[in-house]
């Protein structure tokens, strides 16, 4: 035990790992650490630029406004620069943090009439200084980079009146918000039809919007589709002429055993006993004779009546008894009245004063009936 209390003169090292290397003597002491991680630089994006008043006197004092951003990782300073006509009037340095901004506000003044173009990083706006003896110049707009569809949403889309008479205006209103981080100019189309109607340029700071208000009318009736970015919606141009007036009609009524009496006036003796024609709803009519049977759908078209569905085997027996005032289309498979028969007397069988064949108007079948619409004549 005394032999190792002499050791005690000895120098003892300790070493620790501690972040970095630490080195303990008896003597001294150093310790070594290994470097933070490095941070993103930092970097500045300038915006909200704004010129006012833009029509000034000589001497009369303009204010230019901006914000300046640290989008990096690391604090930093920033020198704003502010320029007119590409001349450094005054800069300006302002120290920030990651994440953090900060406005900044220029007032300037100059004699000599003329437009000044004011630069601040990347953003462009401009002042006009008039010549007091002169009628004061329209101020020239600064050019603003496009914006995109992407950049900019369009929404709240309204159409107003839906329905309107012919060259009666129509209002149609549209939200367009600047949605990017930059200032830029978008050009609102108006298509009515897919036919651009009026295209209007706005200018939007970012994350800032603007109520566009368009008046259009059209003389012509129709129904008409606006479209304004992504966004649809559509109006109708009423026709207000008078109608036409409704021309006069009557109702002729055709009874089972009335059809079946006029098919066999145009038969001979020996079928008349077996033949019959019979109405069913739906339009359909149904001939027999014998055993056999013929269902067709009875319709009008262009004035005339005709039967639908007649095959070319039922036409060869139908055409030895309505064959002289009726005519066949095989393609079709279509029989249409095109007279009367010779013994039919429209006086006695339809009306009085109905002494042709009538221009049909509609047919409608019931059970043991047919109810047809024609012109009065």
């Amino acid at each position: 035990m005394k032999k190792v209390m002499r050791m005690s003169k000895v120098a003892l090292v300790l070493r620790f790992v501690l972040v970095g290397l630490c080195v303990f003597a008896a003597t001294g002491f150093s310790c070594a650490l290994e470097p933070a991680p490095s941070s993103a630089p930092a970097a500045f994006r300038i915006a909200e630029l704004s010129v006012n008043p833009i029509v000034v006197e000589p001497g009369e004092e303009v204010t230019i406004k901006a914000k300046v951003t640290n989008i990096g990782g690391s604090i930093g300073s920033y020198t704003a620069e502010l320029k007119l006509n590409d001349v450094i009037e005054v800069a300006r340095e302002v120290d920030l943090a990651p994440g953090t901004n900060q406005p900044l506000r220029f007032s300037v003044n100059k004699d000599t009439p003329g437009t000044y173009i004011v630069t601040l990083g990347e953003l462009t706006g401009n002042f006009v200084v008039i010549d007091p003896s002169q009628p004061p110049p329209a101020p020239t707009k600064p050019a603003l980079p496009a914006l995109t569809s992407a950049a900019c949403q369009v929404t709240d889309l309204s159409v107003n009146p839906s329905a309107v008479d012919p060259g009666e205006e129509v209002t149609i209103e549209v939200k367009v918000a600047n949605i990017s981080g930059a200032i830029g100019s978008y050009t609102a189309e108006l298509k009515i039809n897919d036919v651009i109607e009026v295209a209007r340029e706005v200018d939007l700071a970012p994350g800032t919007s603007r109520q566009l208000r368009f008046s259009v009318n059209k003389d012509i009736p129709d129904s008409y589709t606006v479209t304004l970015g992504e966004l649809t919606g559509n109006f109708v141009v009423l026709d207000t002429a008078p109608p036409a007036p409704a021309l006069p009609t009557r109702i002729w009524v055709l009874t089972d055993a009335e059809a079946t009496d006029l098919l066999r006036r145009s038969m001979d003796i020996d079928s008349i006993t077996r033949t019959s024609v019979h109405f069913v709803p739906d339009n359909k009519v149904v001939f027999r004779k014998d055993s056999d049977k013929i269902t067709t759908t009875a319709n009008i078209y262009e004035g005339k009546l005709y039967l639908y569905g007649v095959r070319p085997e039922e036409w060869f027996w139908l055409k030895w008894h309505i064959g002289s005032y009726t005519s066949y289309s095989k393609p079709k498979t279509k029989v249409y009245l095109t007279g009367l028969p010779p013994w039919f007397d429209p006086t006695k069988e339809i009306a009085s004063d109905v002494t042709e064949l009538p221009t049909f108007v509609s047919i409608t079948m019931e059970e043991g009936r047919a109810i047809i619409t024609y012109l009065r004549p």
